[in-house]
């Protein structure tokens, strides 16, 4: 392995295991959310426009995106989230649409919820948490998340589909954050060289396992390692 993939290796492997700081508000403390009688279905999302004036092409509007999010809560016990996305982008000005994620969820206990379905991989933070673009204000993803580096070829970490189980373990005034899953595993292009994370039609018998576990050493959690 020569100097430049190593140096790219570890940038790679510095966007996965990672230490963060981050605000967070008093209902995100407990998990899962606690239900509200009133509320069946939630509907939510974001929309977002660019303009980009990259130095060696011409300038312009380049795409335009609105993604609801659909919450669905049949039960204390249950409840069901989609997000789709309608973009048009580049050429295609009569739009596209993908379906980011869905997944069907069971609350075990306050500890433990099952899910299955399409759902953002969990590795790392960024899919999961940070990738919508009122969130991320860069135009570009981090290394690892969908971005060739150098003329490597590119790992796209976006959704996938399987089964897994998340949570939070209580540890005096410290807690940990787990995610497990169970997944078809990607799918090597071998015209490209990049490695296709959403499989949802799975090439091979075998399964991809993953998961994610992290660490809140304060009371407030204001720390994840």
């Amino acid at each position: 392995m020569n100097k430049l993939n190593m140096k790219t290796g570890l940038l790679i492997l510095l966007s996965l295991m990672s230490i963060q700081l981050f605000a967070q508000s008093d209902s995100a403390k407990t998990f899962p959310p606690k239900p509200d009688d009133n509320v069946k279905f939630k509907l939510s999302g974001y929309t977002f426009f660019n303009y980009v004036n990259p130095s060696d092409e011409n300038g312009g509007f380049a795409e335009a995106v609105f993604s609801p999010i659909f919450t669905w809560r049949p039960s204390d016990k249950i409840f069901f989230q989609t997000e789709v996305e309608f973009a048009s982008s580049g050429e295609e000005y009569d739009g596209s649409f993908e379906l980011e994620f869905a997944t069907l969820n069971y609350i075990i206990n306050k500890n433990m919820t099952l899910y299955a379905g399409k759902f953002l991989g969990p590795l790392g933070t960024f899919q999961a948490r940070y990738h919508p673009a009122w969130i991320n204000k860069s135009i570009n993803k981090p290394i690892g998340f969908g971005n060739s580096v150098n003329g490597l070829k590119r790992l796209e970490a976006g959704s996938e589909a399987g089964v897994g189980l998340k949570g939070v373990l209580p540890a005096g005034n410290m807690k940990f954050t787990y995610d497990i899953y169970v997944a078809n595993g990607g799918i090597l292009d071998p015209s490209t060289g990049d490695v296709e994370m959403e499989n949802l039609a799975d090439n091979n018998k075998n399964k991809a396992i993953g998961g994610r576990l992290a660490l809140l050493p304060l009371s407030n959690s204001s720390l994840e390692i």
